[in-house]
């Protein structure tokens, strides 16, 4: 059986990861993108930058958007209860996946090499590959 501490990255390697996240903050602090650490609750509308330590093709610095209260409120009620609210869920989707592509741009502007995460098992984001 495979441990956690096995699949983690060196801790180097994730030292240099939250060096990057911090120079990621620094790029969007320029661009008046507001953004907070992924473990900031409750989380406040912007960008959410976090490190994944995992050592896989998902490992790094990963940044996505938080949209505002209120539409994660009626997305977050509508998965509740089971009663779809189809309009909530198109535009959190449309707001979240424009935002990663304005942070996609914004981040290659400012020398990062970056790709864009279309998972299912998250909403859309940027994975930052290396820092300029």
């Amino acid at each position: 059986m495979v441990m956690f501490e096995e699949l983690r990255a060196s801790d180097e390697v994730v030292a240099a990861w939250h060096d990057v996240a911090r120079r990621v903050g620094e790029a969007l602090d320029r661009a008046g993108i507001p953004h907070h650490p992924e473990d900031s609750y409750p989380r406040p509308a912007g960008a959410v930058i976090g490190v994944d330590p995992m050592n896989d093709e998902m490992g790094g610095v990963i940044v996505d958007w938080s949209p505002g209260a209120a539409l994660v409120g009626a997305v977050m009620e509508s998965t509740r209860t089971g009663d779809r609210d189809v309009s909530a869920e198109q535009l959190y989707i449309a707001v979240t996946t424009a935002m990663r592509d304005a942070m996609l741009d914004i981040l290659r502007a400012s020398g990062f090499e970056v790709a864009a995460i279309d998972d299912s098992q998250r909403p859309p984001a940027v994975h930052v590959l290396r820092g300029p």
